[in-house]
């Protein structure tokens, strides 16, 4: 096995899993609090003003995750002389398009990849952006007064338009688009525990990153240390092998995720012209 994912970026992924959990279940109620089951789950709570406290909770942890997330880049970037990896680059458009003809069977080999796919970063970014809207549109409603010496009282009414549309597609993203792809694939049925111990299989490695699996081989063949986990009776290389579920899983997420920017997109102008 190989480390992929530190004990900081776990903890990170952690703190994001239970602040955005909180957030959805103690916010859902708030935004349909006429409906009859949001009545039913405030009362389970205590009270609106339980909620809404919780919800405020959960709204401080997503930030200092954040927080703690962006202290991390710096450190590694600064002091760890690593490359920020997930950042966008020419290559992963041409990786876009080169998927695109091998699932519809025009190349014969997938693109290869190195510790992060274009899907991943997509990931990480739509991931991204949402928390920071969030978090940006959340504070203009938690601080109303003190939001209102910038903005116009239709300015606050459009953070919270913004707040509560873009929490559905934040829950989409992760419920259905991130989870789908990450758990659901059949190669880690039932579960991918890789943010979990934050180990990846060689197998796994070689097949899904093979550019960043030959760069740990050249690591350690030249034996400058950097990969310590790959052991020399354990480097044999394996064919990776098309995967028609693989196929069927990438290609209902990307279809996924143009639907769900569709209709952000939808709701937004449709209430914005309405």
């Amino acid at each position: 096995m190989i480390l992929r994912f530190d004990i900081h970026q776990r903890a990170q992924h952690l703190l994001l899993i239970i602040s955005v959990s909180l957030l959805f279940l103690s916010g859902l109620p708030i935004k349909y609090d006429h409906m009859d089951w949001a009545k039913q789950v405030t009362r389970l709570f205590g009270g609106f003003g339980n909620l809404l406290r919780i919800h405020q909770f959960a709204a401080l942890l997503l930030m200092g995750d954040a927080l703690y997330h962006l202290g991390y880049l710096l450190y590694i970037f600064r002091h760890k002389g690593r490359r920020l990896s997930m950042l966008i680059t020419l290559k992963d458009i041409r990786d876009v398009y080169h998927h695109l003809k091998y699932l519809i069977g025009k190349r014969p080999d997938p693109p290869q990849f190195g510790r992060y796919s274009y899907l991943e970063k997509l990931d990480y970014f739509m991931v991204a952006i949402g928390v920071l809207v969030m978090i940006a549109s959340g504070l203009v409603l938690w601080f109303p007064e003190r939001a209102g010496i910038l903005l116009s009282n239709p300015g606050i009414e459009l953070m919270r338009l913004i707040h509560s549309n873009e929490a559905l597609v934040f829950l989409l993203i992760i419920t259905i688009g991130h989870i789908f792809r990450i758990h659901l694939n059949p190669d880690f049925l039932p579960l991918n525990r890789t943010m979990y111990h934050g180990l990846i299989s060689r197998e796994h490695l070689q097949k899904y990153h093979p550019l960043e699996y030959q760069q740990l081989l050249e690591n350690y063949q030249e034996g400058d240390g950097h990969d310590e986990s790959l052991w020399p009776g354990d480097l044999q290389t394996k064919e990776t092998k098309k995967s028609l579920s693989g196929q069927i899983v990438v290609i209902i997420e990307l279809l996924f995720y143009l639907c769900v920017i569709g209709i952000a997109f939808l709701l937004l102008f449709t209430r914005l012209f309405s």
